[in-house]
């Protein structure tokens, strides 16, 4: 599994979360590049002290046909 935050930017965002240096949200691919990964700023007055995540899929990637 990789990381797609440490895949693009070489390194995890902190935080995931609107508390300090608390990263405990991810996610994992494996065998998909990821042409750009970012958190969003806070949607307030959101319940959630969540940052929403959001990534480019190499779509070549996920679609990938070998021709014979």
């Amino acid at each position: 599994m990789e990381d797609p935050f440490v895949q693009c930017v070489n390194s995890r965002p902190n935080p995931t979360t609107l508390t300090p240096n608390r990263d405990i949200d991810y996610i994992l691919t494996y065998g998909i590049k990821i042409s750009s990964i970012l958190t969003l700023h806070p949607n307030v007055p959101a319940h959630s002290d969540h940052l929403g995540i959001v990534f480019d899929v190499d779509l070549s990637s996920y679609f990938y046909v070998e021709f014979q």
